[in-house]
């Protein structure tokens, strides 16, 4: 099964393991795990980074280093498909950042591994 990091979840597998529940810990440890990040929470990190709201060393040897350290070997880039899967979403929230994982998740048939309750709300499914 192939699983997509919430942008917060892979700020804590980075940084913050602690925060991270037991199962999803797991998840990230076990090298069968296909672990995907995205290009969206790349950019979102970046856009929270330059506005002051998160401090992490945002370069692209900080995030190729901890993504081989963690398993993961593919982010996933935005892709036509994603978008049209915005359009058949239910307009559950606003933050396109969130949108666009599960998009991207509904395109993709892949699992979103994530804290925020809100995703369990839309048609995916969701591992905490």
């Amino acid at each position: 099964m192939t699983f997509l990091l919430d942008t917060h979840v892979l700020l804590w597998a980075i940084g913050q393991t602690d925060r991270l529940s037991a199962r999803a810990t797991k998840l990230i440890l076990d090298p069968h795990t296909q672990l995907v990040a995205s290009t969206v929470s790349l950019w979102e990190i970046a856009i929270k980074s330059q506005g002051g709201k998160l401090d992490v060393p945002a370069t692209p040897e900080y995030f190729d280093f901890h993504f081989s350290r963690l398993g993961i070997r593919r982010v996933l880039s935005v892709d036509p498909s994603h978008t049209y899967a915005l359009f058949k979403l239910p307009p559950i929230h606003k933050d396109p950042f969130d949108r666009l994982l599960v998009a991207q998740c509904v395109a993709e048939r892949m699992q979103l591994v994530s804290a925020d309750r809100i995703f369990r709300k839309y048609p995916i499914e969701v591992v905490w």
